[in-house]
């Protein structure tokens, strides 16, 4: 008669399964669509391309950036290879352009115009050197 710990060598165990793990990656998507919807994605970092799962909205969203840089989160799972196998995207941003200069002056002009009347900031700011 054989016992059940006979047998445990012949199921998979969780430590045999791969595991599913958060990714940030800047990635350019190629394709997106599909009956179930999908994104099929390209990343400097990866070295091959990979499909994720994303929602009906994700899809319509991310259709309005194919062949542009765009940042995403998702949670994939690699097979032995290290390769991302399956997975599925979680949150995404477009990649701007946004000189961060412009970006600087803009915050200023918006949050601490007021600054540009104050003849004297070091004077303003307590810290009088005489």
């Amino acid at each position: 008669m054989r016992t059940a710990l006979a047998w445990s060598h012949l199921r998979p165990t969780n430590a045999s399964l791969p595991a599913e793990v958060q990714v940030s990656l800047r990635v350019i998507p190629q394709r997106v669509g599909g009956i179930r919807p999908a994104v099929h994605l390209e990343s400097k970092s990866e070295d091959r391309s990979f499909t994720l799962d994303v929602s009906k909205e994700q899809a319509r969203q991310i259709g309005r950036f194919l062949y542009t840089e765009i940042d995403i989160v998702a949670l994939v799972k690699r097979d032995e290879d290290g390769f991302i196998e399956t997975g599925t995207l979680t949150t995404f941003e477009p990649v701007t352009d946004d000189d961060a200069t412009t970006a600087w002056r803009d915050w200023y002009a918006h949050n601490a115009a007021g600054w540009n009347s104050i003849e004297d900031v070091e004077l303003e700011l307590g810290r009088d050197r005489n």
